[in-house]
């Protein structure tokens, strides 16, 4: 056999295999979109729908308790308004599951401004949804049900307890969650504990968010998405966030 060609073979073979094993890595690794670059989406969401719907509200503070008081709105029924944005068909992050809670437990409905994107090129995706129903304190409760602000204490001390290590505050945390009674309720309790932060979340998923809270709006994507009637914007800038919610 002529090695010339024997030579040729085996490095054609090895460039292929060389390929195949480049495109194995990315289907297993597809790009995925930072904290800080999600963080980024929803504030630019949020700050297009301050200037578009609300005369470019400017919240006195990034943590206060809601986005739009009821004051800043005058044209969609004088109602607090929260604003979030999600990947679509992907669970809601609702943030600080103390502060969900206490607004769960109060006598007051209010409007869930959120939209939905899916991932584009890097540092851009592409709005595909939005809706905004209006939230009652009952249906808001029901999310909750059958926990209680003990309950949320309980595993809020145990993931701030700082004489526990990383690893045992998770795995205690973790015990607690997988239990009566956060195992039976709709909404998600979402832990988070490393080097940066031991903190309570919670979240939502995308199905429940639309049967719970949305019953009257279509999860399926619209041919020409809208928010109040208002086309949404096909792109917008990224802004990186590095500062999170308590």
């Amino acid at each position: 056999m002529d090695p010339l060609f024997t030579f040729s073979a085996i490095r054609q073979l090895t460039r292929r295999l060389f390929a195949i094993g480049v495109l194995s890595w990315l289907f297993c690794n597809p790009p995925v979109l930072s904290a800080e670059e999600r963080q980024g989406h929803g504030l630019d969401f949020e700050r297009w729908v301050r200037s578009t719907f609300f005369e470019n509200y400017q919240p006195a503070q990034m943590t206060q308790k809601w986005d739009i008081p009821a004051a800043a709105n005058q044209h969609f029924g004088n109602l607090a308004a929260t604003v979030k944005s999600s990947k679509y068909g992907s669970q809601i992050d609702l943030g600080d599951a103390r502060r969900q809670f206490d607004i769960a437990s109060q006598q007051q409905s209010f409007l869930f401004i959120i939209g939905f994107w899916k991932p584009q090129r890097k540092n851009q995706k592409q709005w595909v949804h939005a809706v905004a129903p209006t939230i009652t304190a009952r249906q808001y409760r029901k999310l909750w049900h059958p926990i209680t602000s003990a309950d949320l204490e309980r595993l809020d001390a145990v993931i701030k307890d700082r004489s526990l290590s990383m690893s045992e505050a998770r795995q205690q945390a973790h015990l607690i969650k997988s239990s009566p009674p956060f195992n039976l309720a709709i909404i998600k309790v979402n832990p988070k504990i490393d080097i940066n932060q031991r903190r309570l979340q919670c979240s939502l998923r995308f199905a429940d968010f639309f049967q719970y809270l949305a019953p009257d709006e279509n999860a399926q994507l619209p041919p020409s998405p809208k928010l109040f009637n208002r086309p949404l914007p096909t792109r917008l800038p990224v802004t990186p966030r590095h500062t999170t919610d308590p």
